[in-house]
């Protein structure tokens, strides 16, 4: 197979420029230069570090796919019954902080009782207690 361009190695595997003249100048990957200094490398060379770029054709290919398959229908049933899960653990949770709002309430409506009445002459002069 004959050495391709940097330009023609971008576009068939999934590697950047910059990534690819770098490595070729670390010697991860080999390649030479040709007479006019461009680099030119082997593609089984890339096909050894890098993955090919998947071509459109592909892509669109792979989201034809049909969803009925048994093995999506088994995970979709599992993803609606953890969501079902979820919603009823954040119900639980809401409840939960409504009752300790309430217990803190009627806490302190306790703590509140527990003060010492106010003396007479405290009452007549105004005067707070140290507490």
């Amino acid at each position: 197979m004959p050495n391709i361009t940097l330009r023609k190695a971008v576009e068939e595997f999934d590697v950047s420029r910059p990534t690819l003249t770098k490595a070729l100048k670390s010697g991860k990957i080999s390649g030479e230069k040709d007479g006019k200094g461009a680099w030119r490398v082997d593609p089984s060379e890339l096909s050894r570090v890098y993955n090919p770029r998947r071509k459109e054709q592909e892509i669109e290919h792979q989201s034809e796919q049909p969803r009925n398959t048994p093995d999506f229908n088994y995970l979709q049933g599992k993803v609606d019954a953890l969501e079902a899960q979820i919603e009823d653990l954040k119900e639980q949770r809401d409840r939960a902080e409504e009752r300790a709002s309430n217990s803190d309430a009627r806490l302190y409506g306790l703590l509140q009782d527990m003060r010492p009445a106010p003396s007479l002459l405290q009452r007549v002069f105004g005067r707070k207690t140290k507490e």
